[in-house]
């Protein structure tokens, strides 16, 4: 796989761009939208620890616990601007 989509640098499928940045934000959000994506949602941020202390003597499971920490707050932030910019998109067409 190509470092394409690394970085907020774009996607394969989307290119990159504010406007591909704003189609990939709302795949995000339909993703995790309805009960099924709702409960993956809520099962990768507990898997991510977001309310949970990540502290731990160990360097290497402190750097693996942020590791799955900052996966997590991505996906959270992408599905978080999709629904915001999907509910103004949705607006606009009514």
């Amino acid at each position: 796989m190509s470092g394409a989509g690394q970085n907020g640098g774009g996607s394969p499928r989307f290119g990159s761009g504010p406007v591909a940045q704003a189609e990939l934000e709302r795949a995000y959000a339909r993703v995790f939208d309805g009960p099924e994506g709702e409960a993956v949602f809520a099962d990768l941020m507990r898997q991510g620890r977001l309310e949970a202390p990540i502290f731990s003597p160990d360097a290497l499971e402190l750097a693996h616990a942020e590791g799955r920490r900052s996966l997590a707050l991505h996906v959270r932030r992408m599905a978080e601007r999709g629904r915001a910019g999907g509910a103004i998109a949705g607006r606009a067409g009514s």
